[in-house]
């Protein structure tokens, strides 16, 4: 009788230090990657390159607005109205070194953190381009 009642007390301590140990194992990285990502204060930067004229232009600013929305601070977006329609003006000299340096050839023209985004415009890959980018991927990647 004895034995049984040690055996059952050493079940029970082993199996509290079992659900102790993957406690341990998997639910401690996810608190600390969470409360990491809490306290990092990456930005990414978005050049977005448009023109009103562009057909597609109140689709892409629906998702710049979405993507707003959804990071707040945690992206940067810097809108730059572009030439691109026949009989238009040049570009000033400063928005044609900046679509020189990113190969903006169209509008419109999405650059994000120096690297031209050549997905489709639609949120999905517009959110995954921007999420690609975080070191430490903020809690709106996942949601």
């Amino acid at each position: 009788m004895n034995k049984i009642i040690k055996l059952r007390n050493i079940y029970f301590i082993m199996s509290k230090l079992l659900i102790a140990a993957l406690l341990i194992i998997f639910v401690l990285p996810l608190i600390l990657y969470f409360l990491l990502s809490l306290n990092v204060k990456e930005t990414i930067n978005i050049i977005y390159f448009y023109n009103p004229r562009c057909i597609v232009h109140n689709q892409t600013e629906t998702i710049m607005m979405k993507a707003k929305e959804k990071f707040g601070e945690r992206i940067n977006v810097t809108k730059i109205f572009a030439n691109g329609f026949a009989g238009d003006p040049e570009d000033p000299e400063d928005v044609k070194l900046l679509r020189e340096k990113y190969n903006a050839t169209g509008v419109p023209a999405i650059v994000i953190n120096e690297q031209e985004y050549k997905k489709s415009y639609d949120f999905k890959n517009f959110k995954s381009g921007i999420c690609r980018q975080f070191k430490i991927k903020p809690i709106q990647c996942f949601i």
